[in-house]
């Protein structure tokens, strides 16, 4: 149970910056998401301040095809992000089922990803850690991207070897390996890589 409201009961996926869990909001009765950042990070002040920062201006983010951050926080020491609880697949799942996607439907979901995301642009945010666990499918097919936020928090408070490793190493645009000046077009270069995946099935 974190902070007494969100009851955790599936382990919905985990990489470097932490773990995803689908949870039940028992004050509002509701499913939702439960980012727990991984403890290296969120022990770090300097992350803390700055994912503060982000989910300040995530939260007044009007983007339909972004999940959308409800919640943050800190229990027992671990930071936590609470986002819309999106049911269906991610892209990852899809590929490592079928294989490689038909070009129609790889374009597709690539086009839907920078419709999702050019309302973050337009105010200033980047996602910086885009890949295919982010993208999520419904049942019907629609589109939303999740985890805005932690890959700012990332860049600007550690090197640029450290942060490439915490978010995809060589899936990342070479701006993000070499130098803190990084926009927009460092999401364009992700969904170009995440194109790239879903028709070859190979990073």
């Amino acid at each position: 149970m974190i902070s007494g409201r969100y009851a955790l009961e599936a382990e919905l996926g985990r990489s470097a910056t932490g773990m995803a869990w689908r949870a039940e909001d028992r004050l509002l009765r509701r499913t939702v998401t439960v980012k727990l950042i991984h403890p290296s990070l969120g022990d770090d002040p300097a992350f803390a301040e700055r994912l503060g920062d982000e989910v300040r201006r995530i939260a007044s983010l009007a983007a339909p095809g972004v999940a959308g951050l409800l919640d943050s926080g800190e229990e027992d020491g671990i930071t936590y992000l609470v986002r819309e609880h999106v049911e269906g697949e991610s892209a990852r799942a899809i590929l490592d089922r079928s294989g490689p996607l038909a070009p129609e439907e790889a374009t597709r979901i690539a086009i839907a990803v920078l419709d999702a995301l050019a309302p973050a642009h337009d105010a200033g945010i980047l996602h910086l850690h885009l890949d295919l666990d982010d993208v999520l499918l419904t049942p019907d097919g629609r589109v939303r991207v999740t985890d805005l936020g932690i890959g700012p928090a990332v860049t600007t408070t550690r090197s640029a070897a450290e942060a490439a490793r915490l978010l995809g190493g060589d899936a990342l645009a070479p701006e993000q390996a070499t130098t803190s000046t990084l926009d927009v077009r460092t999401d364009v270069y992700a969904v170009g890589v995440l194109l790239f995946e879903l028709l070859t099935g190979a990073p």
